[in-house]
């Protein structure tokens, strides 16, 4: 009897100690996403760019002028070699929203089309920024 309960005990223990690093790891994930990938998103504006070229170079106005046509000229080819990269990806998703709508009961759908308008949204706001 002595033996089972020991048993029972260390299973328990493991148990916990299982949990709590699953806790701990869950929450150092959250912490590291947020202060590293969340960073990374983070693209400076065409702005930012800009002013601090002006303020580190001290460059003249005529070549802010000349620094900005560049940059969006730049911008705009990044956009070219992006586009067909960007519509695949919008097709990928249209596919997997249809997929994941046939698995939803009707009364999930609601909640279904809520959470992607809701993502979507937040995509659109990560990418205006």
């Amino acid at each position: 009897m002595r033996i089972t309960r020991t048993k029972s005990e260390a299973g328990f223990l493991v148990l916990v100690v299982f949990v709590l690093g699953v806790l701990v790891g869950g929450l150092g994930n959250h912490v590291w996403g947020q202060r590293v990938w969340g960073m990374r998103n983070a693209r400076p504006s065409h702005a930012d760019f800009l002013a601090e070229f002006t303020q580190r170079l001290d460059l003249t106005p005529m070549q802010q002028e000349q620094v900005k046509s560049i940059a969006e000229e730049t911008s705009a080819q990044w956009r070219a070699v992006y586009a067909p990269a960007d519509r695949k990806r919008e097709e990928i998703r249209d596919q997997s929203r249809i997929r994941l709508r046939a698995v939803m009961t009707p009364e999930q759908l609601p909640k279904f089309e809520q959470l992607m308008s809701e993502m979507d949204a937040q995509r659109v706001q990560q990418q205006n920024h």
